[in-house]
């Protein structure tokens, strides 16, 4: 497996964050809600133990059809969402409701559109505002001098970067910049393969075309780019809206600032799976860190302050030998410094 190549260290941090499973989580088992919904619409005749199979089933069909959520004809997650839901209830259909109802689909694709659906988990809200409180005071700061790392929050939490950009980089439909704006998160309106794209943020809820001032400056989502994680093709795609970034932040900013180019940053992943998250991202060169959400790994990591080197076999026997960073929770993430080789 071949890992990042680190060199001089660098000033800045490129953060690339997975979303489902990494910033939120269902508030309630899916197909439960699918269950208590579809009977509100009137489909009874079901155990919810039969749900699971139809449900994989209505998925691999739609994919097998319609892949990447039907992008390339023009489907939106609503529509590719729909085809699942009336597929997984159709066996259950009756004399007197002979289709499953257009606004089950509707109520269940509202619901899993935002916070009504999924909740962040614990650590993720305070992580974004320290990163957003470093930032304000660097550009307030006169001793900053428009460099994070300078700042007196930066130097309490041992924040190393200068600049620090976050995109969330994701295997997902068009759903995640919504999703993540509903649970108070601001994000940028830029998304890789999607030039002009500022998907409608959530009811109350902000979402912003600019980058430097949002918690997420960009997104990558593999309904826009075409190729999934562990592919290195969606990486890439991440390091190209660096760029894109950097050069919309130098043109619009209005006081005096230090620039920065992509070789000032380090490449950094996160997120919850081994395979695609962890080892795609350190096939692409990137550094990664593995979200320990399952607790797998409780009895090696200190709550919110370590990253510890652990064995990948604990997760999958194919990987045994290989040693992944892990993390509890993003808390710990300022504790992270890339190795630097001779």
């Amino acid at each position: 497996m071949t890992g990042a190549v680190a060199g001089p260290q660098k000033r800045c941090l490129l953060l690339g964050l997975d979303a489902f499973g990494t910033l939120f989580t269902p508030r309630r088992p899916v197909l439960q809600v699918y269950a208590e919904v579809a009977r509100q619409h009137g489909i009874t005749g079901f155990r919810d133990e039969q749900l699971p199979a139809l449900f994989r089933k209505a998925m691999k069909e739609e994919s097998r059809i319609h892949p990447n959520y039907g992008k390339s004809v023009g489907m939106n997650a609503e529509a590719w969402w729909s085809n699942v839901i009336t597929s997984t209830f159709r066996p259950f259909t009756t004399p007197s409701v002979p289709v499953v109802p257009a606004p089950l689909c509707h109520d269940l694709m509202t619901r899993f559109s935002s916070a009504a659906g999924y909740k962040p988990y614990p650590d993720v809200l305070p992580f974004f505002a320290s990163l957003r409180a470093m930032r304000a005071e660097a550009a307030l700061h006169p001793a900053a001098a428009g460099s994070v790392a300078a700042t007196p929050t930066a130097r309490r939490l041992g924040w190393r970067w200068d600049r620090t950009v976050v995109g969330v980089v994701t295997n997902s439909d068009d759903r995640v910049p919504s999703i993540l704006a509903s649970l108070g998160v601001s994000v940028a309106g830029r998304r890789a393969g999607a030039a002009g794209a500022s998907p409608a943020a959530a009811p109350g809820r902000r979402q912003c075309d600019g980058g430097a001032g949002e918690d997420v400056e960009f997104v990558v989502l593999s309904y826009d780019v075409g190729f999934e994680k562990p592919d290195r093709e969606i990486f890439d795609a991440a390091t190209h809206m660096l760029a894109e970034t950097l050069a919309s932040s130098s043109s619009s900013s209005s006081r005096t600032a230090q620039e920065y180019d992509v070789a000032d940053f380090e490449k950094l992943y996160v997120g919850d799976e081994l395979k695609k998250d962890v080892l795609g991202a350190k096939d692409a060169g990137w550094n990664a860190i593995l979200l320990d959400r399952g607790n797998c790994f409780r009895d090696c990591l200190v709550e919110d302050c370590s990253v510890e080197s652990v064995d990948a076999g604990r997760i999958d026997k194919d990987f045994e030998g290989e040693m992944v960073s892990v993390v509890e929770g993003l808390g710990a993430l300022r504790t992270w410094h890339p190795k630097v080789h001779p």
